[in-house]
């Protein structure tokens, strides 16, 4: 190469270089410009944000997210920020869904970014609580700010303020799930010396519980305290003190303090609608704060006239200030008229929503009652009332539907009893006035609704699952995550109650609960999204009309529904009583007295205490007593309707405790003690039990499994190796042993007994068997029970995870194919009372695996007395009697059989049949009356054969 061609070459590749350099500075350039944009755009979103411009700061920070996606890609950790921001936006908008959303999205970036778990996941997770706070889902809310402050204490030194904001925001969630005590003790172990910024919140919570534990003088004192705190720390513009007044205000209304409370209140107006215009949490808290002083003022007059005009007037300003508050909870609805109700899609803040539309119905109530005189305006008023409440039961049951773990449905169960009794008492009024029966379905179909519900949106969902077309794998996926849950709340439970409640243990635990709550919640949002049939069957409102029940029941079938509305067990109250039959319906109301309520609490205790031997006169009249009260309550109003019917009782409340066939239908007077001649209301009449109508009358399972009956009955002895301490302790049952041999005498029947009653056999069998029949101990939690537990034998097996324990939450990932399940062990149907549900016992967990007919127990039973009961029980089932009705005649044999002693009700009276009672076999009866319809066919056949062998013979 020579130095002219050289001297080229070097000259073009010179020139590339510089190119090459100016390419490259141009495209840096351009990428810090970039940079530099979309943080401008960033920090121009959230200033708009604080001055309330919601719009322009969503939009400015998704051009912020999208200069930043094409910078550094999808998943890179600084789009986490951008996120949380949008998803605040959406928070302030009301989007909820949409903002959870965006704080998943956060989640999964720093997740993936920092490979695992960071502290600054602790943001999205408090963001994340504070949003399901908001939708009223308190127990979701717990987890998230649980699991914020684990992630926040991995860098304590850098996130000490918001480890303390959470520690505040955890206590706030535990009085929202009325652990006030608890939430008090939380506050007073875990924020000793609060940061100055999180004082008022923390006064403010503190006196929040003191007026829920009913102590004033704590909670105005502590009011107080937060007002000058936030004043000290914030000034008197911010909005935190505007709450503050508010918050004052409303417990002084509840004083009737009512002057100083409006003084407060009008402190509070120009701070909060200063800062948040009309629309949001803000606004419509102060608009309801001042309903209620309207609706709570008292006055004097000096006429009836005059009071009812004063009264009236202020409930309409109530009125007015309620709409005002529903009108800042939802989108495009400005009617300022209180007869207008919003469409439930329009509610942005559903929880706040339902709050204000209940206030708003029970106005209108108070409006009905003040102007009682007037048919036509009490009519109106109750009509108003009634659409207001229909509204919000149905947005109850939207904010249901929505959430996915048991506790949060228990939870929201017990928090829309009152919607639900509103309802059923303004529908009853209108009923009563009218006859209209358009209002005994309304009555009805809330009545319903306030019955078992998470139970029918569990088995809701399980039969749209069974329906839709999503493929095995997901379904398999989701019942391993249900496993897991179930595994690790056990752990959980174990190491809190028993290994010494390890805390490093104990937060490892909640980590992976969480975890698996989250996944199971994303899979449950996958199956919606992309499956629409099985979306479309789950949120379908297929409630039962009347007309629909009177279709469904047997000729000589009816349904009594019970609903109990009272605030407190020791108040007065009502007492509404549904009967349904083919054809006909009541709907009666009976004002309950604090003496009915002390009767089925003394009738229960009566019939379920252990000591049941040491009768004394004085506790055997004080039980003829009361069973013939309640009877006169319960029963004798609707009497001539259920003579010679099959009667299915839903009870409510405290009356799911008591089992009617102890009722008296007479009056006894009687020196002396004797039980076998009394007049139980089970020689009259032949009693089911059921959850709710819906679910008692949904379609039974049409298959049985391929074998006839399994039944379990383990030992118990203080020498068994395998089993721990609580397990050694359980006495020996000596009576099961002879019920299960009884048992296979009339059923063909897989029996395990002594040490073979393992958990692992009964797992391994129990989806092939018709009939399931536990003859066992059961150890009852009624502080958290889904842990209380059937006690099987435990293998020694520790690969299996199965420790012979079978707990309620266990029972529920199971996949019955039984159509009857015999719970022979004590106190199968007993335990805590949830509002809206029902009794949480172990008995709804196998309704909840999928078996339609339970016979459970709802004390301690005596098994030499159970063993002759179900021995009788099987033989009449074995011939074909319907499953109640063959409890009932064994009941009445023990009865008639027994010496007056052991005629006692709690011999024979724990035995009760709950849910589906059709036949489980073809009676013996229905043989003989076949065979005598063959030998008539034969007969009339061999007749006519002869007359025709006769015609011919004579024509020839």
């Amino acid at each position: 190469m020579n130095i002219k061609t050289l001297t080229k070459f070097v000259f073009y590749l010179n020139s590339c270089l510089l190119l090459c350099t100016n390419v490259s500075f141009s495209q840096q350039n351009q990428f810090t410009q970039d940079s530099i944009r979309s943080e401008e755009l960033y920090y121009t979103g959230r200033a708009q944000y604080r001055q309330g411009d919601y719009a322009n700061s969503i939009k400015n920070l998704y051009k912020s997210l999208d200069i930043k996606i094409k910078l550094y890609g999808e998943q890179d950790f600084r789009l986490g920020r951008v996120y949380n921001a949008i998803g605040i936006q959406y928070k302030a908008l009301g989007k909820l869904n949409e903002a959870i959303e965006v704080y998943l999205k956060t989640i999964e970036i720093y997740k993936e970014y920092y490979n695992g778990e960071n502290a600054r996941l602790g943001t999205p997770y408090t963001n994340l609580g504070n949003i399901y706070k908001q939708k009223g889902n308190f127990v979701d809310a717990l987890k998230y700010h649980q699991q914020a402050l684990s992630n926040y204490r991995l860098t304590p030194e850098k996130y000490s303020f918001q480890i303390e904001q959470v520690k505040s925001n955890i206590a706030e969630s535990y009085f929202l799930i009325d652990q006030f005590e608890k939430s008090l003790d939380f506050i007073n172990e875990n924020i000793n010396n609060p940061d100055k910024k999180i004082l008022p919140s923390i006064y403010n919570l503190r006196a929040s519980i003191y007026r829920s534990l009913n102590n004033i003088s704590e909670a105005k004192k502590n009011y107080l305290l937060a007002i000058n705190a936030t004043i000290k720390v914030y000034g008197e513009e911010d909005y935190e003190l505007g709450f503050n007044y508010i918050n004052f205000g409303d417990l002084l209304i509840s004083t009737e303090d009512f002057e100083l409370a409006e003084s407060y209140l009008n402190k509070a107006k120009p701070i909060i609608i200063g800062t948040f215009g009309e629309k949001g949490i803000g606004p419509s808290d102060l608009y309801m704060t001042l309903g209620d002083l309207y609706s709570a003022k008292t006055f004097g007059s000096n006429s009836l006239e005059s009071f009812r005009l004063k009264k009236k007037e202020y409930l309409e300003k109530a009125l007015y200030q309620y709409q005002e508050a529903i009108i800042a909870l939802t989108d495009n609805f400005v009617i300022h008229d209180p007869r207008a109700n919003p469409e439930i899609e329009q509610c942005i803040f559903e929880a706040q929503c339902l709050k204000a539309l209940q206030k708003k119905a029970e106005a209108y109530f108070k409006l009905a009652e003040v102007l009682g005189n007037n048919v036509d305006d009490k009519l109106d008023y109750l009509s108003c009332s009634l659409n207001t409440n229909i509204i919000a039961s149905d947005l109850l049951n939207t904010i249901r539907t929505e959430v996915v773990n048991e506790d949060s449905k228990l939870l929201i169960s017990e928090l829309q009893n009152r919607t639900f009794l509103n309802s059923i008492k303004i529908a009853h009024e209108l009923w009563s006035l009218t006859g209209n029966n358009k209002y005994f379905s309304t009555a009805f179909q809330n009545a319903e609704r306030n019955k078992a519900a998470s139970l029918m949106d569990y088995l809701t969902d399980q039969n749209a699952k069974e329906l839709s077309l999503i493929p095995d794998s997901i379904l398999l996926m989701q019942e391993n995550i249900n496993l897991q849950i179930s595994h690790i709340n056990n752990e959980l439970f174990d190491e809190i109650q028993y290994n010494g409640n390890d805390p490093a243990k104990v937060e490892a635990f909640r980590a992976q609960l969480f975890n698996l709550e989250r996944e199971k919640a994303r899979l449950t949002r996958y199956m919606e999204s992309n499956y629409e049939e099985y979306y479309s069957m789950k949120y379908a409102d297929d409630m039962l009309q009347v007309d629909d029940v009177q279709n469904k029941l047997l000729k000589n079938e009816v349904i009594v529904e019970y609903v109990l509305d009272i605030s407190d067990e020791d108040r007065n109250g009502f007492l509404y009583t549904f009967l349904i039959s083919g054809n006909n319906y009541k709907l009666l109301k009976y004002s309950v007295t604090e003496q009915d309520l002390a009767d089925i609490r003394k009738l229960h205790e009566f019939l379920s205490d252990p000591n049941y031997i040491s009768i004394t006169n004085e506790k055997f009249n004080n039980y003829l007593s009361s069973a013939y009260s309640l009877y006169n309550v319960l029963i004798k109003p609707i009497e001539e309707d259920i003579v010679d019917r099959n009667i299915t009782i839903i009870p409510d409340g405290i009356l799911s405790y008591i089992p009617f066939d102890a009722l008296l239908y007479g009056q006894v007077r009687t020196s002396g003690i004797n039980f076998r001649n009394l007049p139980y209301l089970i020689k009259r009449h032949s009693f089911n039990y059921a959850y709710s109508a819906n679910l008692y009358l949904g379609d039974a399972k049409k298959k049985s499994a391929a074998n006839k009956l399994l039944a379990f009955a383990p030992t118990y002895s203080k020498d068994n190796s395998l089993g721990d301490e609580e397990f050694n302790s359980l006495t020996p049952l000596s009576g099961i042993y002879e019920e299960v041999e009884n048992i296979s005498s009339h059923v063909k029947t897989k029996a395990y007994i002594d040490t073979s009653a393992t958990e692992e056999n009964f797992m391994k069998n129990y989806q092939d068997y018709d009939i399931l029949h536990l003859s066992m101990h059961t150890l009852l939690n009624d502080s958290l029970p889904m842990f209380s537990k059937l006690a099987f034998m435990p293998s020694g097996n520790e690969s299996t995870n199965m420790d012979g324990w079978l707990t309620t939450q266990e029972i529920y990932n199971l996949d019955l194919n039984a159509r009857l399940a015999v719970l022979s062990a004590c106190n199968t149907g007993s335990g805590v009372l949830k509002k809206g549900e029902g009794v949480i016992s172990l008995a709804r967990g196998f309704i909840y695996a999928g078996c339609p007919s339970i016979i459970m127990t709802l004390w301690e039973v005596e098994d030499r007395s159970g063993a002759p009961i179900l021995d009788e029980f099987y033989q009449l089932l074995g011939n074909g009697k319907r499953k109640h009705q063959a409890l009932r005649m064994a009941k009445l044999k023990h009865i008639e059989n027994a010496d007056p002693l052991k005629a006692h009700p709690h011999y024979w009276l724990g035995y009760v049949s709950i849910g589906n009672t059709d036949p489980m076999y073809t009676g013996n009866d229905v043989y003989f009356f076949l065979a005598i319809l063959l030998v008539i066919v034969a007969v009339i056949s061999d007749q006519l054969l002869r007359n025709k062998k006769a015609r011919k013979n004579r024509a020839f």
